[in-house]
């Protein structure tokens, strides 16, 4: 090839990459910066309450709420130590929250329900005393419909019903995945991750399931069929990737993965490789802050909402991109004896 053809040549291809260049830079996942401004919309309760009475239902006072779960029609459910409750909220003309069942009474230290998962039109709790097993009741009214997976725990903290039929659970005290078919059997036990009281679990478009290794301050991404490990990331520490307990998982549409960094009081973004590509939260009880983040869950329009547990309330936030504050369930400060789940 002469010179003045070698010229041509490079002149040609690099044309094409600045064609290209732009749309890749579009294409490849960014990390995100949070949003330095929260738009607030309103919050739920009064500041000074306290939640071990039954007037904390109707004026949705929480003590530490620790599991969230939102259905198509947007409606909240949320474990609240000794108390399920179910709302519905609204964000035109502005944010609102109100009443629209519960399960169980403040005070009443015989039911605690922790992790929450809805399917189809049942809602399945990991409760922890009573029980100790996955609790079902119906979404419209919160009927109990039946449990299964009594005997089999030591402390059941949270459930995902996998496409395959499956229940899986995470056990905190034994370190373990528990599997059950779509009877409610134990089929196997998932006991060689190293786990150390693994809290959240959640499930990607392929089927992986994704596990808070709270202790060992990891993610990890197992097989739902031979309990092998797939992939980790994190360690113990505050920066992008690190973590300092995580308990919350959420996975939206598009496989992106949302983590409650609780000992961090932020929230972590990941695809689902692992790369880390936003984040947001400090510590405070103002908006868009938090204290001991645990449960977190997204909605059919892809808001999320943080159980912002140490602080009494569910926080709502805008899509991932933006981080913009929308509201919050339950008032900083007011206690509702122990919410443990959105």
């Amino acid at each position: 090839m002469s010179h003045h053809h070698k010229s041509r040549w490079l002149m040609l291809m690099l044309f094409c990459l600045s064609l290209v260049a732009p749309i890749w830079m579009v294409l490849k996942p960014q990390p995100v910066a949070a949003s330095s401004t929260f738009t607030y919309l309103g919050q739920i309760g009064t500041t000074g309450a306290t939640g071990n009475t039954p007037s904390a239902i109707g004026n949705n006072h929480f003590q530490w709420p620790v599991g969230v779960a939102v259905d198509a029609s947007n409606n909240v459910f949320i474990s609240d130590y000794w108390t399920v409750r179910k709302l519905s909220v609204a964000f035109s003309p502005s944010f609102s929250a109100t009443y629209q069942a519960h399960v169980g009474t403040p005070g009443n230290s015989s039911f605690h329900p922790l992790g929450l998962f809805l399917s189809g039109n049942s809602l399945y709790v990991a409760e922890d005393t009573f029980y100790r097993a996955m609790v079902r009741y119906d979404t419209a009214t919160l009927t109990y419909q039946g449990d299964f997976g009594g005997g089999n725990f030591s402390l059941p903290y949270d459930i995902v019903h996998h496409s395959n039929g499956k229940f899986y659970v995470t056990d905190l005290i034994n370190n373990s995945i528990k599997v059950f078919d779509s009877n409610g059997t134990l089929n196997t036990t998932f006991s060689s991750l190293s786990l150390s009281n693994p809290r959240d679990i959640a499930v990607d478009s392929s089927g992986n399931l994704y596990v808070a290794d709270t202790g060992n301050h990891r993610i990890l991404v197992v097989d739902s069929s031979s309990g092998a490990l797939i992939r980790q990331w994190g360690s113990n520490g505050s920066g992008d990737g690190q973590f300092n307990q995580p308990m919350g998982l959420a996975i939206d549409s598009s496989d992106q993965i949302y983590v409650t960094d609780s000992g961090n009081n932020r929230v972590q973004v990941f695809d689902r490789s692992g790369t880390f590509l936003g984040k947001w939260g400090s510590g405070g009880s103002g908006n868009g802050q938090f204290g001991s983040p645990m449960a977190i869950a997204l909605d059919s329009a892809g808001r999320i909402y943080v159980a912002d547990t140490n602080n009494h309330r569910v926080q709502i936030f805008s899509n991932p991109l933006a981080f913009g504050y929308l509201g919050q369930i339950g008032t900083t400060g007011v206690k509702g004896n122990q919410p443990t789940s959105v």
